[in-house]
C-alpha cells in the first residue's frame, strides 16, 4: 500500500492491521521486541529528555506497547533497515554523540542501519556516526548507546516477533 512519507497508513502483517509509517523506498518487514543481553527490553519513554528517549525495563510493556518495534528494509535493493516505535511512531536515530533517539518522522542516514545475525541473536550496526561505523549497545547502567567498535555480548539481542495484537495497538 503506497502512503505518503511519514503519514500513518493502514497496512497488513501477517493478517493483522497495523496503523504504521508508510515508507515510499522501505517496505515492512515485522513488529518485534527486542531483548538485550542484560534481560531488558529495549523501548521509548515518551516524556524523556532527548538523550534517554531510547530506554530499556525490566519486562515487556504490554499495557503502553513501548517497547514494540516496527522493522523496515529499504527497497532499493541495499541492506539498510530502519526502527519505527509502535507507541510513537517515530523513528530510532543514531546520532553524532552516540546516543539512541527516537524523534523521527521518517527514515534518512542517520535512521538506518545493518541488521546482523550472530549466534542466533541479532546486533545493529549503525554505519553513521563521528567514529565511523558503531554497533547498538546497551551499558551495563542500561543507557543505550551506538559506540561500540565490535559486537559482542552487550550488542546482541533476541529478536522476539509480536504477532498477537499487534494490529490493535494505537
Amino acid at each position: 500500500m503506497v502512503g505518503v512519507l511519514g503519514k500513518l497508513t493502514s497496512v497488513r502483517h501477517r493478517g493483522a492491521r497495523l496503523d504504521a509509517p508508510i515508507v515510499a523506498d522501505h517496505e515492512l518487514v515485522g513488529c518485534f521486541r527486542l531483548r538485550s543481553h542484560h534481560g531488558t527490553w529495549l523501548g521509548v519513554q515518551e516524556d524523556a529528555p532527548r538523550d534517554k528517549e531510547v530506554c530499556v525495563r525490566e519486562a515487556p510493556d504490554k499495557e503502553r506497547q513501548t517497547d514494540v518495534w516496527f522493522f523496515f528494509k529499504s527497497a532499493n535493493g541495499s541492506d539498510e533497515y530502519g526502527l519505527c516505535n509502535y507507541r510513537t511512531h517515530r523513528f530510532m536515530s543514531f546520532e553524532p554523540w552516540e546516543w539512541a533517539t527516537c524523534n523521527r518522522d521518517f527514515i534518512n542516514m542517520w535512521e538506518s542501519f545493518q541488521l546482523h545475525e550472530q549466534g542466533g541473536k541479532v546486533a545493529f550496526l549503525c554505519r553513521q556516526g563521528p567514529k565511523g561505523p558503531c554497533w547498538l549497545t546497551v551499558e551495563s547502567n542500561w543507557c543505550v548507546r551506538t559506540n561500540r567498535k565490535m559486537a559482542d555480548a552487550w550488542e546482541k539481542f533476541d529478536l522476539i516477533p509480536v504477532d498477537e495484537g499487534c494490529g490493535d495497538l494505537p
